[in-house]
């Protein structure tokens, strides 16, 4: 066992475990090749921004899952010219990212790692189906205790409910001996904090922190055992 004080780890999962990206590109060429529609890197980047959108809005409780998953692609079919079923289209979308996994370099190793010195849960906003297929498809799921979803609880980070959750399904939970791992400041980080955890911000693109005091700062995953006392063989 570690000697650290902390004795649960909650870890994100797209874009700390999973290189959500490449998942995501890999789903979208693999559906609108499907469908017949046209796709470019200018039509991605022009859905990422819609997506995006409605993801920040979700996290400040402006808008349902519901709503981004009927709404998003129905408003890029719309500015591209394609008459097509948003909402449809949206289902297949979610199937097929669910059968792509492309873990980000160490996860594998991380969680082997920690998961003999801790209790390890993965703390996710994504969409249950497709986060549940993923994580069992790639191998990590032995390595964790249990799986916190939004979409299952009904409350996404970086709300309090969210935490207030997985806190009354971890026995024995202790905020102090809890720490939150993820690569997002407004969900991981501020949801963290706020909530009154210890966080380690994967900062694997070595963006600017605007202030936020969190506790680590991470580039690689297997940065983080050597600063809970683990060593890695």
């Amino acid at each position: 066992m570690s000697g650290c004080k902390y004795t649960t780890i909650l870890l994100d999962m797209d874009g700390t475990l999973m290189d959500f990206d490449a998942c995501e590109s890999r789903a979208l060429e693999t559906v609108f090749a499907r469908h017949g529609y046209p796709y470019s890197p200018a039509i991605r980047k022009l859905y990422n921004g819609i997506n995006s959108r409605l993801w920040k809005e979700y996290e400040k409780g402006s808008t349902t899952k519901a709503i981004i998953k009927s709404t998003r692609f129905s408003e890029l079919f719309q500015q591209i010219g394609v008459k097509g079923d948003g909402a449809a289209f949206n289902i297949e979308y979610l199937d097929e990212l669910g059968n792509n996994w492309f873990p980000i370099e160490g996860s594998f190793e991380l969680c082997r790692i920690l998961h003999d010195s801790f209790r390890l849960y993965i703390a996710t906003n994504g969409v249950s189906r497709t986060q549940r297929s993923r994580i069992k498809g790639c191998g990590l799921e032995p390595f964790f205790d249990g799986l916190f979803i939004s979409e299952e609880i009904g409350v996404q980070k970086p709300l309090a409910g969210f935490f207030e959750y997985a806190a009354s399904h971890i026995p024995n939970f202790k905020k102090e001996e809890t720490l939150i791992v993820g690569d997002s400041l407004t969900s991981d980080m501020k949801g963290g904090l706020d909530f009154g955890l210890s966080t380690c911000w994967f900062n694997r693109h070595h963006a600017e922190n605007p202030g936020l005091p969190i506790t680590y700062e991470i580039h690689s995953l297997l940065e983080l055992p050597s600063l809970l006392g683990i060593r890695s063989e």
